[in-house]
């Protein structure tokens, strides 16, 4: 559904930061000198993991969007529970995020403690963190809550000392291996799938905050939950349904079309997904949702894809999606690539019928 000789622009990253700011400024820069709407631009995803940086992009940038068929990341409940942690690291006065994490991973508290030593709080005028360092006030409560108690607030010290010494996402990292986050996901899904995909949503905000430091000179964990706060809150007018640039997975866009289409994250792992590389079946399926994901777009689409992500604790090497080897080199345009001879809109226009005419051969449709 390309428009006649419009090549399809590939773009290599340097990561998956990168990557997102290309999308804000690519959209922000075709609006301009398209005369376009915000709504006339399509992200499509493969997985919902990949939209964190995308989003963190888009607010930084202003420029309003709506996440289809999904929770925004900030939204998510497992990166509340890890930004409540760091939150009580920085403020010792944030009640509200300390009530959340005060027995998440359990560790004996149970509620009506949590309301006792709420409503004491509120009675003396102290804060809840300061009623919880009070022997005579916990006194009032069972031996195993108060062990909970002692082993959270020794948790809190340690890593507020290691902010004074210690690299923002090195300490996120620890935490998040100490607190047992991953393991109370898994504890409490039934879908073991789903669960997996929360446990990589706690990697992503390792990653946002790695991201962080090396944009940002003398970086602070203060520093990062500010710049989330801005960028997770509601208070934006334009955020409502039907406005704004759509963000989706490719699953999500069947059946709808955009004049303009980005199509991140084009690499093995991820398109095709990790899960579907080994069967000759699921590999064909991915190379549907490849199809699919083109022929969204109705004038242009911008693909690209990183040489590293932050994965694991580790940057990973990456490697560009196989499927990208099957599109003629002819109908590409890879960004600063040289010594490509010209080619006349005629023959591109006849490379991407031909190429399309191929795909739906090689799935049957």
């Amino acid at each position: 559904s390309l428009g006649p000789g419009e090549p399809i622009t590939l773009v290599e990253v340097e990561d998956e930061a990168e990557e997102g700011r290309l999308v804000a400024e690519r959209i922000y820069s075709f609006k301009l000198s398209h005369n376009a709407r915000y709504e006339d631009f399509g992200v499509l995803t493969r997985t919902n993991q990949q939209s964190r940086p995308i989003e963190e992009a888009f607010r930084l940038n202003n420029i309003p969007y709506e996440l289809i068929g999904g929770i925004k990341f900030y939204d998510r409940k497992e990166v509340k529970d890890l930004l409540a942690y760091l939150r009580v690291l920085i403020n010792p006065e944030d009640e509200i995020s300390l009530l959340r994490i005060l027995n998440y991973p359990a560790r004996g508290i149970g509620k009506s403690s949590a309301i006792r030593l709420n409503e004491r709080a509120r009675q003396t005028g102290a804060s809840l963190e300061a009623v919880l360092r009070d022997s005579r006030a916990i006194g009032e409560i069972p031996q195993k809550a108060r062990e909970g108690i002692g082993s959270l607030l020794g948790l809190v010290d340690r890593y507020r000392s290691e902010l004074v010494k210690t690299r923002p996402a090195t300490v996120v990292k620890n935490l998040l291996e100490e607190i047992g986050l991953r393991d109370a996901i898994r504890a409490e899904a039934s879908d073991p799938v789903a669960a997996e995909r929360r446990v990589e949503n706690l990697e992503e905000v390792v990653s946002g905050v790695r991201a962080y430091e090396q944009t940002v000179n003398e970086a602070t964990l203060s520093g990062y939950v500010d710049k989330v706060c801005l960028m997770s809150g509601d208070e934006d007018p334009r955020e409502e349904a039907g406005f704004g640039v759509r963000l989706m997975t490719i699953h999500s866009a069947k059946g709808l079309e955009f004049p303009y289409v980005f199509l991140p994250g084009l690499e093995e792992e991820i398109l095709p997904h990790k899960r579907s590389i080994e069967s000759a079946d699921t590999l064909c399926e991915e190379r549907r949702l490849f199809y699919v994901a083109i022929t969204r777009a109705q004038r242009k689409i911008v693909m690209s894809h990183a040489r590293t992500r932050h994965r694991f604790n580790r940057d990973a090497t990456r490697r560009p999606s196989r499927f990208l080897s099957e599109i003629p080199d002819e109908m590409l345009d890879r960004e600063n690539a040289f010594g490509a001879a010209p080619v006349s809109v005629e023959e591109e226009d006849r490379l991407r019928r031909e190429f399309f005419a191929n795909m739906r051969r090689m799935l049957g449709a």
